[in-house]
């Protein structure tokens, strides 16, 4: 009876407060979908990055080797940094069998090599120790230790070379002896001595060599896999007992590979088994039996391209290899699919992961046409594993500059101890850097903000949740106060009313929670797609996996749980008790003294304050609610504003312009150290002067010969080939083929007929120019060609100013650092626009004197350091600072220093770079280095005074840009177009810089540098700038935040509503009599709805700027966070805007305007008949 009387007055407070449990339903299930969803995302998107990359950083070195020998200048010989009696070296003659009886010497019978002397071994070793340990054929005149015998015939010199080489790479995978050694150690680890502690290797899985998957349309490529012990000994041995058979010389007893453990997949080197067939069963145990021909025949794939291309596990697939004009192809399963570290992030590439067994057969068996069928061929037609550097782990030291630390002192103690004194030598630590040099960093470390970002919602959503689960559980317990006081007084103990209570609220809980599934699998599939766009994982449109169902579980349960505690708190209380009641209730000593204070005030103002007072308590609840409602919409937008800043920062920054093609392969000039001096490859000439350059056309081309050859020797000054000839003759080529041998048969007829110079050797050089514009066009149906200069470099730079069309002017030149990081300078001109620009100081000095440091010894190449700004980015990521100083390799010019007959050579040089200040206006992820072109040279002219003629070259520029009307030897042009004025006007380097006959420059033969020409030339669409593509590339690393942001921002817009919805049906349903009663006194209803309002217009203002208060705090204390993540500018930090100005003005009003049409709408239904 009682649990029925119950029943009956719970379905009618359940019709009657209808609104309060419908917009509570609708609370629950956003709230809940929002939650649900960032947890189901996050935990999928944490197991991901898992099962791939790892969830922490695991590198404590990139060792990268350096040479360990030093020059000595007054013997123009080398001397090592080890001796001779050092592991290292005999490790060198162990691994290439000099000392043992017969090996070394039965592998230079079968190259038909005569003998080698002890001492010529050591010397060649010496040249490799100089070359950073790689080992690489000898050039004449490099080495001069070698006996004046035939053993000093370079030929000869490098078979031994060849055979020294194939016995690493057999051995160890890489042509570098510290490599080598380095895994040597690894290998050995039980047994040696010196041995390193436990620690691991990562190697790069390389592009092996090209294949094709049948019916597949793009390329792919063979990739090593690192299997697991389940695969048994796949990495042992060589491919099967056939292959050995084709293999002439074939040494006997030599059948297992020493090292196949540098193939098991470790800690860090992993590999995660997403699905795989079972080599176990019958169909498959063939693929890992080396005596059958299916032995390794089977191929690995990344989950999304597996996904893309629809392969069927364990079904064959004909995979075709190529090498030149040969063919082959293959029958192979595809065995599963995998996750690694190395491209999880690069979603469009087709690799296949074989075993390294079946990498080298496929890569042999398809040369050998091209072989000579030796043995060490079988080797030498794969690739190296570990060709350039290593990263290493060591497991059990605590950080990386713990690992660092011990790393080094291993090494410098097994290589580089017992240094003669007063030697230039560089220390390990200058050659190694450090953890966050992780593979795939930017986006592991986006990664990490997703997770981060997704968490902090999730708590405050959460936190939203639980407080207006209590706050309904009370209000719905005053509510059926006199219900539940009668049940009371019946006898029925407080736990049955808490059960009988929560049961109140069971059915509107299990239908969010039953929407709240679907809305969680959308925000969690949106997520997904969003994120999961720009890695290799992949997942079906809707993944209720574990996680999900285990949270959707938990938060139901602590949901019942919660609200039947709470219910049992409150039954507990005095809202039971006659007390509360209010059957006999004291006035309260505030109550007195509100009373007394407002006794002066009219009635209504008394009235209202009376009425704020009755309602304080669900005010203080609707300004905890709204906080928290509004903290997590105005964190969303703030967040998102940042985000938006970063993306679109670097093209605001360069903003007029929108393009830019860094033209650094273009040379400066080119040197003849003896034959012929340095001849300009360039100069600049402004877009006007065209008006009076002869056009290249197609009746230029119909003229004779002779009279074309003219030109082109002579007037080449004053001409260039238009953009209409050149995208006529592509349309040309394009409808019909023949018009390329055409061409090229023209050509031959022009230039070959000049037999007295390399004339002809220019026909060659232009064919893969217009191979390369022909794909350009084939590409981009929309090219509309280029036009091409004669050594003039085209800019707008002679308008008055930037709004007037004058484009800002660099030099552009890339180098490399320590780390082998490419590093670009910007050579900026001396322009008012460009010093603005780039924030350059004109007080602060180019060139600075240095303070040797660490008994540094005083040389030419030393005394001077270039002071120069640095990108954000490359500064977080070296840790640099305000006064710190690194070296860069930077090539300018090109040379032939043995004369016209050698090959050509970029001239490098070291330049010491000190940092004068940090550009974080440049918010790119770019390594950039700026500075004005005077103080480059300047540099370069004082660092090379031992080299005349190239010191008065750089000088000459130096001054030239010093003048009053500056000569620039700008290279790159920024452009208001979103073409790049280099590659509208693409010069080359072939500048005709004198009309004397008989000096440099005058001819075009002048400039004939084959090896730099190829070079200059397969660059020509490359190095382009575009920012709106960088935009949009930096769009694309962070939609994942974005994405989560949107929906965060329009889900929590939602939920503020649903939660002042909330408040104010309880207000209101509370305040139903009171209303009432002042409709009957004669109150109209503008007043009523006024004192209604009033309140929660109060706590919904001070909700608001409570919310800008905590997310002020909240990203400043994120914002530290977010720097230490990223290595580039990504500032995180609160922001007035006018976007969020107006976020915060149209809450206040679309709020205000939604609660006063609902107390409206409430008060005018209420009629005072039915009180009866």
């Amino acid at each position: 009876m009682k649990l029925k009387l119950f029943l009956k007055q719970s379905i009618k407070d359940f019709i009657i407060y209808w609104p309060l449990y419908l917009t509570f339903t609708l609370f629950l299930t956003f709230a809940a979908s929002l939650s649900l969803g960032l947890i189901s995302f996050a935990s999928s998107f944490f197991k991901d990055v898992d099962d791939s990359i790892g969830l922490k950083v695991s590198k404590n070195a990139l060792f990268k080797p350096e040479p360990y020998t030093v020059m000595v200048p007054e013997k123009d010989d080398y001397t090592q940094q080890e001796k001779r009696d050092l592991p290292i070296y005999h490790f060198f003659l162990d691994t290439i069998g000099y000392n043992k009886e017969g090996e070394f010497w039965n592998g230079l019978k079968r190259l038909d090599s005569p003998g080698v002397s002890e001492e010529n071994i050591k010397n060649i070793y010496k040249y490799f120790a100089s070359n950073s340990g790689n080992i690489s054929h000898l050039r004449q005149g490099y080495l001069k230790e070698l006996n004046a015998s035939e053993d000093s015939n370079m030929e000869v010199i490098n078979r031994y070379v060849d055979h020294i080489s194939y016995m690493f790479k057999w051995k160890f995978k890489t042509n570098n002896i510290q490599l080598a050694f380095i895994l040597n150690q690894y290998l050995n680890s039980n047994t040696t001595k010196n041995q390193i502690e436990n620690f691991y290797f990562q190697f790069y899985r390389q592009n092996a060599f090209n294949v094709k998957i049948q019916n597949v349309p793009r390329n792919g490529s063979l990739e090593y896999l690192a299997t697991n012990e389940w695969m048994g000994d796949i990495h042992q041995g060589y491919y099967g007992d056939e292959i050995v058979k084709q293999i002439a010389n074939f040494p006997e007893g030599e059948t297992k590979i020493p090292n196949f453990s540098l193939f098991q997949s470790n800690d860090f080197n992993r590999v995660n088994f997403q699905s795989s067939i079972n080599f176990q069963s019958e169909q498959f145990k063939n693929y890992l039996d080396r005596t059958k021909e299916e032995f390794g025949m089977f191929f690995y794939l990344q989950p999304r391209i597996a996904n893309d291309l629809n392969l069927k596990l364990g079904e064959k697939y004909s995979v075709n290899t190529w090498y030149a004009d040969s063919t082959k192809d293959y029958q192979m399963v595809f065995a599963g699919t995998i996750l690694n570290p190395d491209i999880w992030y690069r979603p469009t590439d087709l690799h296949l992961y074989v075993p390294m067994q079946t990498v080298n057969k496929l890569l042999y068996e398809v040369r050998i046409p091209h072989l000579n069928n030796s043995f060490q061929n079988y080797w030498n037609s794969a690739q190296n594993v570990f060709s350039e550097q290593l990263h290493l782990h060591f497991a059990n030291k605590k950080n990386v500059e713990e690992g660092q630390k011990y790393f080094s002192n291993w090494f410098e103690t097994n290589m580089m101890m017992n240094l003669k004194p007063g030697l230039n030598r560089s220390g390990l630590q200058s050659s190694t850097f450090w953890a966050h040099e992780d593979l795939g960093f930017t986006t592991a470390s986006m990664s990490q903000l997703v997770i981060l970002v997704s968490i902090v919602v999730i708590i405050f959503v959460l936190i939203l949740l639980f407080l207006i689960f209590f706050f309904i559980s009370q209000q719905i317990i005053l509510l059926q106060q006199k219900s539940l006081f009668v049940l009371k007084s019946m006898g029925i103990r407080n736990y049955e009313l808490s059960i009988l209570n929560t049961s109140a609220l069971i059915f509107p809980t299990l239908i969010s929670f039953s929407l709240s599934t679907f809305g969680a699998l959308m925000v969690q599939s949106i997520l997904t797609q969003m994120t999961y766009d720009i890695l290799n994982f992949h997942h079906s449109f809707w993944t209720m996996g574990f996680p999900f169902i285990i949270s959707i579980t938990c938060l139901f349960a602590i949901s019942i749980i919660g609200f039947f505690v709470i219910s049992l708190l409150i039954m507990n209380s005095d809202v039971l008790k006659i007390s509360g009641m209010g059957v006999v209730k004291s006035i309260s000593n505030v109550q007195m003294k509100l009373k007394f204070f407002t006794r002066r005030f009219n009635s209504k103002v008394r009235l209202g304050l009376s009425f704020a007072f009755q309602n304080v308590y669900k005010n203080l609840i609707s300004y905890i609610m709204l906080t928290l409602s509004f903290t997590i919409l105005f964190f969303a937008f703030q967040f998102n504003t940042s985000v938006n800043y970063f993306n679109y920062g670097y093209e605001q920054w360069n903003a007029p312009y929108k393009s830019i093609k860094l033209n650094h392969w273009l040379p400066e000039f080119v040197e003849y150290e003896k034959e012929k001096p340095i001849i300009d490859s360039y100069q600049n000439i402004d877009v006007k002067d065209l008006e009076g350059y002869k056009k290249l056309d197609k009746d230029f081309w119909k003229q004779p010969q002779d009279e074309i050859m003219e030109t082109l020797t002579k007037e080449m000054d004053n001409a260039y080939i238009p953009k209409e000839m050149v995208l006529d003759f592509l349309n040309n080529v394009s409808e019909n083929p023949k018009n390329y041998e055409q061409i090229f048969n023209q050509m031959d007829s022009i230039f070959v007929q000049n037999k007295g110079s390399e004339t002809f050797k220019i026909k060659n050089l232009l064919k893969p120019l217009i191979d390369k514009l022909i794909n350009l066009k084939q590409q981009f149906p929309a090219f509309d060609g280029i036009n091409i200069m004669f050594g003039k470099v085209v800019g707008n730079h002679q308008a008055p100013n930037v709004n007037q069309g004058k484009q800002m002017g660099v030099y552009a030149k890339v180098g490399v650092d320590r780390s082998d990081r490419t590093i670009t300078f910007i050579g900026f001109e001396n322009d008012e626009f460009s010093r603005r620009h780039f924030e350059h100081d004109v007080n602060s000095e180019g060139v600075v004197k240095r303070k040797l440091i660490n008994g540094e010894q005083a040389t030419l190449k030393n005394q001077w350091a270039l002071n120069a700004s640095i990108s954000s980015a490359y500064a977080k990521r070296n840790n640099f600072k305000i006064g710190d100083e690194f070296i860069v390799k930077v090539n300018v010019g090109v040379g032939q220093p043995n004369g016209s007959n050698s090959e050509p050579e970029a001239i490098y040089h070291n330049v010491i770079v000190r940092v004068n200040k940090v550009l974080y206006s440049d918010s790119s992820s770019f390594h950039f280095i700026y500075l004005p072109q005077a103080s480059l040279f300047t540099y370069l002219e004082r660092t090379n005074q031992d080299k005349a003629i190239i010191s008065n070259k750089f000088r000459e520029i130096a001054n030239k840009i010093n003048q009053p009307n500056p000569v620039y030897v700008t290279n790159s042009y920024y452009s208001k177009s979103i073409i790049p004025m280099q590659l509208e006007y693409w010069t080359l380097p072939i500048y005709k810089s004198t009309n004397d006959l008989d000096k440099a420059g005058s001819n075009i033969n002048d400039y004939y540098l084959k090896n730099h020409f190829e070079s200059y030339i397969d660059n020509v669409g490359a190095y382009v700038m575009i920012f709106s593509k960088m935009t949009d590339a930096q769009i694309l690393l962070t939609r994942p935040l974005s994405g989560m942001i949107g929906i965060a921002i329009v889900m929590s817009g939602a939920i503020a509503v649903l939660v002042s919805m909330l408040i104010t049906i309880l207000i209101l349903l509370e305040n139903r009599n009171t209303i009432l009663l002042f409709k009957i006194i004669g109150y109209k209803k503008r007043e009523i709805n006024k004192y209604l309002i009033s309140g929660y217009l109060v706590s919904m203002m001070f909700a608001i700027l409570t919310s800008v208060g905590i997310v002020w705090i909240l990203l400043g204390q994120m914002g530290a966070t977010i720097q230490d993540i990223f290595y580039f500018n990504l500032v995180i930090s609160f922001q007035w805007t006018l976007g969020f100005a107006f976020l915060v003005i149209a809450s206040l009003v679309s709020f205000f305007t939604l609660i006063n049409f609902a107390i409206s709408t409430y008060t005018r239904m209420q009629k005072p008949k039915s009180l009866l």
